[in-house]
């Protein structure tokens, strides 16, 4: 993780299915001077990363997982 700033944290938590040896949730905190970013995904990341790699046409909606 990058980090831009002198004054800027930033913290990734992830959570693990062991058995599956998988990715269940990822969370991202960024603390700056003068703002709080907070990512949270959950569900299945493989599933996810599959579709954001893949070209966007014909493609409407959002993924369920």
């Amino acid at each position: 993780m990058k980090v831009r700033e002198p004054d800027e944290q930033v913290w990734v938590l992830v959570g693990m299915n062991l058995e599956r040896e998988t990715l269940e949730a990822v969370a991202v905190f960024s603390v700056g001077r003068d703002e709080l970013v907070l990512i949270n995904v959950d569900g299945d990341i493989d599933e996810m990363l599959d579709f954001a790699m893949k070209p966007a046409e014909r493609r409407h909606g959002a993924i369920r997982s």
